[in-house]
């Protein structure tokens, strides 16, 4: 019981650091050691209005009976309450809670898709994005930044500035729906009987240029 009281102790001492990254991470220690004092600590973390903070709380508080109508009227009042940017999280938080009332309003809530795309246009975490970008989501077989990656569709860079966010995520929802001027993808046969399929880069009266997925032409 002393080492716990001393270890809660410490970390309280340490919950007086300005850094919301660092006071984040000690929440979910307090979580992860299962202190005394950790719904009270998640508390304090939602008053914050600190994003880091804030996903901590969301986060710990998620598989907590303590913390169950908590987040059940942060879900009902986070267009008042809740930064837009922190909406993705609570939801994620709730449909993989152990709780079942707290998986059934996620659950009923994602049944509709427009209900996910109105949570998607802001937050999330962009080192999973990257990671996802440049690995699973093969997105770089088509398109590039800083000169890495595809040329099959239009470079990215700076893409954020001149384009909407709902178009952005309709653009990953259903990348065909809408292509690029320039950038349609064609298939062609040769005389020769040989089929190819790629960006067309250029033609004339004697010749067709495409530009295949292997970069090419």
């Amino acid at each position: 019981m002393a080492d716990a009281d001393s270890f809660g102790a410490q970390v309280d001492a340490l919950m007086t650091i300005k850094n919301p990254v660092v006071k984040a991470a000690l929440v979910d220690v307090h979580f992860k050691k299962n202190s005394a004092n950790r719904v009270a600590v998640a508390k304090q973390a939602l008053a914050s209005k600190k994003i880091p903070l804030l996903r901590a709380a969301i986060k710990g508080l998620a598989n907590e009976s303590a913390g169950t109508e908590m987040l059940k009227d942060l879900w009902q009042k986070r267009d008042d309450e809740l930064l837009k940017a922190v909406h993705l999280d609570l939801y994620n938080a709730m449909l993989s809670s152990e709780i079942d009332s707290l998986k059934l309003i996620a659950t009923e809530f994602g049944s509709d898709l427009k209900n996910i795309h109105s949570i998607v246009l802001e937050g999330g975490d962009s080192l999973k994005g990257k990671k996802v970008f440049e690995g699973v989501g093969a997105c770089m077989q088509c398109h590039s930044i800083k000169k890495k990656g595809g040329d099959q569709g239009p470079t990215l860079d700076s893409i954020g500035l001149h384009q909407d966010r709902s178009i952005l995520l309709e653009s990953l929802v259903a990348p065909s729906q809408k292509i690029a001027k320039g950038y349609g993808t064609m298939t062609i046969e040769t005389n020769e009987g040989e089929i190819y399929s790629g960006r067309l880069a250029g033609e004339n009266k004697k010749e067709l240029t495409i530009v295949l997925a292997t970069g090419k032409k």
